[in-house]
């Protein structure tokens, strides 16, 4: 009877870790593609011609995963404040420089540095 109690225990924490790890990986998802959709107003808001492929919007999905990964890491690791923003800003400067040179077209590129400007 004590066997069948830890184990219906140990099958109900299970289930809770797996709720709370697809949980958090949705809210990842989620954070990626509002962060996609803001790329492409950004475009679009210049040409509408130039909107993200399919193709162009998961890589720049997966980038942003990778990066908030990267930055949720630095934050529970015990970093001190600098070394935490060091990190965060260096994640940041990658995916920016990942999306604008090997993700976007040029002229995409040069419509979201238009956009940014006004």
């Amino acid at each position: 009877m004590k066997n069948l109690y830890k184990i219906s225990n140990l099958i109900l924490l299970c289930m809770l870790f797996s709720f709370f790890a697809k949980a958090q990986s949705s809210e990842v998802q989620q954070l990626a593609d509002e962060r996609v959709d803001a790329i492409n107003k950004m475009i679009t808001s210049v040409d509408a011609t130039l909107a993200l492929s399919p193709e162009q919007r998961k890589k720049i999905s997966e980038l942003h995963i990778e990066r908030t990964k990267k930055i949720r890491a630095a934050k529970k690791n015990n970093l001190s404040g600098e070394d935490k923003e060091t990190v965060k800003a260096e994640a940041i400067k990658l995916f920016n420089q990942t999306v604008n040179s090997e993700v976007l077209t040029k002229e995409q590129a040069q419509a979201k540095r238009e956009a940014k400007k006004e």
